[in-house]
Parts: structure tokens; sequence; C-alpha cells
């Protein structure tokens, strides 16, 4: 159970809307229209529900965020449903692409995270600028496209977020698929604020095996290290409520059309852990102790002569 510090710990909680669209398919056959029928249908059942944030995955509609009908849906639908919603897709700029979370609003797009660890082959050509005449002469191109690295780590979002006559003020990280991975960039996000983190991601590509779900347990570590919580959309799933310390309030299936509204109670006044403030420091001790050891018994132990 709880520890008597842990009940006491200011929770604040608001309702919010997990979207798993499982358009990944649709979106490898280049089907727009039928894209469009499906996530139009799905918004549609958040009528009434009162969700104040809405959670996309990656790679869920078809197009960039400035493409005109999916600006259109994601303003209308924040319009019409008085919330905010973060979404996954490519974005351009004068400096080229990149793939982000974008958070929309009534007004648009309000902010912008791009993606700082991208996939190698995937997303990049690794060390383009001295093999690109041999990827060139080979064909070899990225699977996805060629995107930019984006540089801001530590990128936080803000939600105004009403409850009745009060506006209380949230501040969230976001990371996208093989972030997940990395856990400076969520610490990063915490130093800076976060109260609490959002994972997007396309899982489609794994099929069906077990990495959906070794990927839903790497974000387990993610809130554990930070002791804050996770709020998961993926496209085909798995999508989850993962809390402060670590534990799956739910998740969905694998490989179908799934929405998820619940009241997301989470705590908001939650001090930064000893990870988050000093990051590896413990496995780098460990480590030069280790080292130490190892050349220690080399030189010292191994000097001997035999007959």
């Amino acid at each position: 159970g709880y520890t008597k510090k842990e009940a006491s710990a200011k929770k604040e909680s608001f309702t919010v809307a997990i979207m798993q669209p499982n358009t990944h398919k649709l979106l490898l056959e280049g089907a727009p229209a039928a894209i469009a029928r499906s996530i139009t249908k799905q918004i549609k059942g958040l009528e009434g529900k009162g969700a104040k944030f809405i959670i996309w995955p990656e790679s869920s509609l078809y197009g960039t965020f400035q493409t005109g009908d999916f600006f259109d849906f994601m303003q209308a639908s924040s319009v019409a449903l008085n919330a905010y919603q973060l979404v996954g897709s490519a974005y351009e700029d004068a400096k080229g692409d990149y793939v982000s979370a974008g958070l929309f609003g009534q007004e648009g797009i309000l902010d912008v995270y791009h993606k700082n660890k991208l996939v190698p082959f995937g997303e990049f050509l690794p060390l383009n600028n001295i093999f690109g005449g041999v990827y060139k002469d080979l064909a070899v191109t990225s699977f996805t496209g060629d995107f930019l690295e984006g540089k801001t780590a530590a990128k936080v979002f803000e939600l105004d977020i009403n409850n009745g006559a009060k506006t209380n003020k949230y501040k969230f990280g976001a990371s996208i698929c093989f972030e997940s991975l990395f856990p400076n960039i969520w610490r990063k996000q915490a130093q800076n604020g976060a109260q609490f983190f959002v994972n997007i991601s396309n899982d489609g590509w794994f099929g069906d095996t077990a990495a959906p779900y070794q990927h839903l347990r790497i974000n387990v570590l993610r809130a554990v290290e930070n002791g804050r919580a996770i709020l998961r959309s993926a496209n085909t799933g798995v999508s989850a409520w993962i809390d402060e310390r670590g534990k799956v309030r739910f998740q969905t299936a694998l490989n179908t059309q799934a929405t998820a509204v619940f009241s997301f109670n989470f705590q908001t006044d939650a001090k930064k852990t000893f990870y988050t403030l000093y990051g590896d420091i413990f496995a780098i001790i460990c480590l030069v102790i280790s080292l130490s050891a190892l050349i220690y018994t080399i030189v010292f132990l191994n000097t001997g002569t035999y007959d």
C-alpha cells in the first residue's frame, strides 16, 4: 500500500482520453479516406464525455500538421470538444522535416516537440555526410523519410485545465516511440518541471510479437526513475496509464481500435527523485569500482611465476 508520505502527497485529476485508432495498416495501404472515416467516428464517441486532454499516437492521421485536412480536423474537434489534443505526425519548416508531437487547441497548433532520437535507417541515414555516395550507389534509403533531429529534449508543454470555477496549469513532457529507450530525455523534462509524461508511438511495425509489450514495460522504468505518471498512446497498442510508482493502471488490447476515457489522477507536487537530480551517477560509481577491482586483480594478483 501507499506510505503516509505518499498518501499525503498533493493529487489532482482531470479527464483524459487516450486514443488507439489502429490505423497502421490503412496508412501502409495509402487509404486516407478510410482513415478519415475511422478517426471521425472515433472522435465523435467523445461527445459528452468531458475529456479535457485527448492523446493520439504517432502516425495515426494521414498527412502532416500543416496539411489542410489534418489541421482542420484537429482544430475543429478541439473546438467542438473544448479540449487540448496531442498528436504525432511529421512537421515541416524552412530547415526540413521532423518527426513531431503537436499540441492542438481551439486556436490551432499551440506548441510542438521535435523527436530528439531518430531511428537509424527508419527515419534517417547514419553518417550520411560520409556515406551519402555509398547509400546512393546501393540505392539505400531511409524507410519512412529523411528527418531532422530535434534539439529540445527538455521541452515541456503546458495545459490550462478548467475544473469548475478554477483553472489549473499543468506541465508535461512528451516522447515519441523509440525515445522510450533514452532515460536522459525524460530526466531533462522532469528537471524542467514536467509533472507527468506522455509517450506516443506506432508499434504497428512490430506485428504480433513481444515487442509492443516490451516497449510498454520500458515506460514503466521511466515512470519509476522520475516518480511521474505516464500516459501512453500507441497506434495499434499497447496504450496504457502508468502511475508514478510504475504500476500499470490499465492497458489496451493489441491490434484493436480503443478509446479510454478516465479521470487521470496524478501527483502534482512530486519531488525530484535521486535519478532525476543525479542521473546515472550510481551506475557510473559501480562501473568505476568494478573496473578498479578488475585492474587490481590483473596487476597485483596475477604477478606470480609458475614452475
